[in-house]
């Protein structure tokens, strides 16, 4: 199951279940702080006895504009 949301404040991405993984759930949100003007990224997965780990990124502008070219290129080849 993938479920994807997003609006002007967040970007959040779900999935479970996938053969190509452990078969638990993992997700990622991307959240702007205005406020320290980076993205803080959350990274959560679940194992299989239900203990869920959580990391966390913070991407300065730099960090953003050099993941949007990588994901740009890969778009275009893809």
């Amino acid at each position: 199951m993938h479920q994807t949301e997003s609006n002007p404040s967040w970007f959040h991405e779900t999935y479970d279940g996938e053969d190509r993984d452990d078969e638990c759930r993992n997700e990622l949100s991307i959240i702007p702080d205005q406020h320290e003007h980076q993205l803080n990224v959350l990274l959560t997965n679940d194992d299989r006895e239900g203990h869920q780990y959580t990391n966390t990124f913070a991407f300065q502008h730099r960090d953003v504009e050099k993941l949007a070219a990588f994901l740009n290129d890969w778009l275009k080849e893809n």
